[in-house]
């Protein structure tokens, strides 16, 4: 007798438009802004294709983050490049950091002021727009930059404070600005928190600012950016919020494609409606429709399982004795974000193989398992694979009182690496009978 197992409907997936495997991103110039010690601290600059000193472009400087403990300015290369191609003079800060100068949260600020001072002060001979520089930031990088718009005092000596250090727009992913008692860093600001703290210094002369923040950051709360946002308009001053669903504290790195195309296209977005940057954003998502809602055409069957579409929808069914059968795509795909309904018979459980592939002739490989043995090198075995066998990552569909969905199950190897635990909220998400919308990102490993 055979039976239903699944029906799937409107099949999409979203992925970045740009290349994933890139060359080592290296800035234009590094010029030294500011002398501490024996030490210079330095801007790495990144230029348009062209670029002359007569060119007074819009500009941005960005600083790192690193819990004012730590941190590179190549986290930002990968911002820098994007924007210089668009057409501004896109700037990553070195600054002070504990480990670096065992510095206080407090100079970090003073050479966030240090730097857009200079970078003001010295537009002219490098083709900057001086009343066109914007500050950015992550996490306390993010704080430095809101720090430098909204605090009075925290000056370097000698320095010549005729010359503004305020920048013209924000640029804040996850960053710290709530100092306070309830905020970040709080212990280690509390004797100055109060003329410190970004959240506690907004005044009517703010730049506009967009800010990108994960809705499962530890760090920052969400709570504390919409309050930042509400004080951003009480004094009628720009400040766009954009939340990103159970994304963590810096979601928006490179290192996550996904999100940070999302982010990226925001900040393009962004800067284009201040008269920063001109045309489209030249970075994307790309959709892609998988299933054309009449045919399997570009579908390829594993396992030799029934599959059909009845009504617009992809219908498998089982049958006794039948192996694992699988209906996957012809083409690969690295990183993406795809989307989904489901509905799975209820004596039965399913799942959406990921990060898959199948030989197609018998195959020996050596991998790891996941364990070490003991002199903590890591156990490598060896692994026959037969002919056809389908392996890889599955992302569980359970409609049992289990309540498993959602769990991450390795087909052909190690079975489960991830249950929902005693997590009541996830047991229950999936609902037996019914249409279930699914969503699954993949980015990188």
């Amino acid at each position: 007798m055979m039976k239903r197992l699944t029906a799937l409907a409107i099949l999409t997936a979203f992925v970045p438009l740009i290349g994933l495997v890139q060359e080592a991103i290296t800035p234009d110039d590094k010029l030294a802004y500011k002398n501490v010690g024996r030490s210079n601290l330095k801007l790495h600059i990144f230029y348009p294709d062209g670029h002359k000193i007569t060119n007074a472009r819009p500009a941005i400087v960005f600083f790192f983050g690193g819990g004012w403990n730590g941190g590179k300015p190549e986290q930002f290369y990968p911002h820098c490049e994007y924007l210089s191609s668009r057409g501004m003079v896109a700037i990553a800060a070195e600054y002070r950091t504990k480990s670096s100068h065992d510095t206080s949260p407090q100079e970090c600020v003073m050479d966030g002021k240090s730097a857009l001072r200079w970078v003001r002060q010295n537009a002219l001979d490098l083709g900057i727009h001086p009343k066109k520089i914007a500050a950015g930031g992550g996490s306390a990088g993010g704080h430095v930059a809101a720090a430098v718009a909204t605090l009075d005092g925290f000056e370097e000596e000698n320095e010549d404070t005729r010359i503004s250090c305020r920048p013209n727009a924000l640029v804040l992913f996850n960053p710290v600005y709530d100092n306070g008692p309830d905020g970040y860093g709080y212990d280690r600001v509390k004797e100055y928190w109060e003329a410190f703290s970004p959240m506690h210094n907004i005044h009517k002369k703010m730049p506009p600012t967009i800010t990108f923040l994960g809705t499962k950051d530890k760090l920052i709360p969400v709570e504390t950016a919409k309050e930042f946002q509400a004080r951003m308009q009480k004094v009628k001053v720009r400040s766009e919020l954009f939340l990103y669903e159970d994304q963590p504290h810096g979601f928006f790195n490179q290192s996550n494609q996904i999100h940070y195309t999302k982010t990226v296209m925001k900040m393009d977005k962004f800067l284009e409606s201040i008269g920063y940057l001109k045309g489209k954003p030249t970075i994307g998502l790309k959709e892609i429709e998988l299933f054309n809602g009449k045919t399997l055409k570009g579908w390829q069957n594993f396992g030799g399982g029934k599959f059909y579409v009845k009504n617009g929808e992809i219908v498998a069914e089982t049958a006794p004795a039948l192996p694992n059968s699988f209906l996957a795509t012809d083409k690969m795909y690295r990183n993406f974000e795809l989307e989904l309904d489901v509905k799975v018979d209820p004596l039965l459980n399913s799942g959406i193989q990921i990060r898959s592939n199948v030989y197609p002739e018998e195959t020996t490989t050596v991998r790891w398992g996941g364990t070490f043995k003991e002199d903590g090198k890591k156990d490598l075995k060896e692994r026959v694979w037969e002919k056809g066998r389908f392996w890889g990552y599955q992302v569980e569909l359970d409609p049992t009182e289990r309540g498993w969905s959602g769990a991450l199950y390795e087909e052909g190897g190690r079975g489960f690496l991830h249950t929902p635990g005693e997590s009541a909220k996830a047991v229950k998400a999936f609902k037996p009978e019914q249409w279930n919308h699914v969503r699954i990102l993949v980015v990188d490993d």
